[in-house]
């Protein structure tokens, strides 16, 4: 929770705490930014007032969008300020002041589940296309192996001491396309490594 107030900051945190919060509290934008760099793990949640010293609310905003390892922590913004200016900022949510603690709290647990579940679909999208990948690089890997055989076979036949320029330019051609298979190779084997460690984290 970022607010300046010190009454509303501590008030606030003892009801969110008895409503089971866990939650830390800072004064201004800028010891948010500071806290949220120090800490282990991003919060479920950033609760922010706008009009603060130091650094209000819309620079922390643009601050923390800006921070690839901050910009995707939900945020509800809270104001006395009615404007179209405090509305319009880019929040998850945005609540008036004074605080109504009931509708708070609903946005609250609206917010934190929306983001959990978009966290949810973003990870079975991500396990349901290393499934896609792996499958796609086994059916690859099969007839490759084949060619890969084939095309060693034939380098044997036309060794690069070969004297004939036919023999010479089969070499060749025999040798950029073992190049390009082994290639191929490669890329089959990474893309089957890449979702065996996307499906054991998940």
């Amino acid at each position: 929770m970022v607010e300046d107030d010190e009454t509303i900051r501590g008030s606030l945190a003892d009801l969110l705490c008895d409503e089971g919060a866990t939650l830390a509290t800072v004064a201004n934008g800028r010891e948010a930014l500071e806290a949220l760099r120090r800490a282990p793990q991003p919060p479920d949640l950033i609760l922010l007032d706008l009009m603060m010293p130091v650094m209000d609310g819309w620079e922390f905003r643009i601050a923390q969008r800006a921070d690839r390892m901050l910009s995707g922590i939900p945020l509800i913004a809270m104001s006395a300020d009615r404007s179209a200016k405090a509305r319009a900022i880019a929040a998850d949510a945005y609540v008036g002041k004074p605080l109504d603690f009931e509708a708070l709290v609903g946005r609250i647990r609206s917010v934190v589940t929306e983001a959990a579940e978009k966290q949810r679909a973003a990870a079975d999208s991500t396990a349901a296309f290393a499934v896609m990948a792996a499958d796609i690089a086994h059916e690859i890997n099969n007839p490759l192996t084949y060619v890969l055989a084939n095309l060693h076979v034939l380098a044997e036949k036309f060794p690069a001491g070969a004297r004939e320029p036919e023999q010479m330019e089969l070499h060749d051609l025999i040798a950029d396309a073992v190049e390009g298979a082994e290639r191929i190779r490669r890329v089959v084997k990474q893309a089957q490594i890449e979702p065996e460690a996307i499906r054991r984290h998940h």
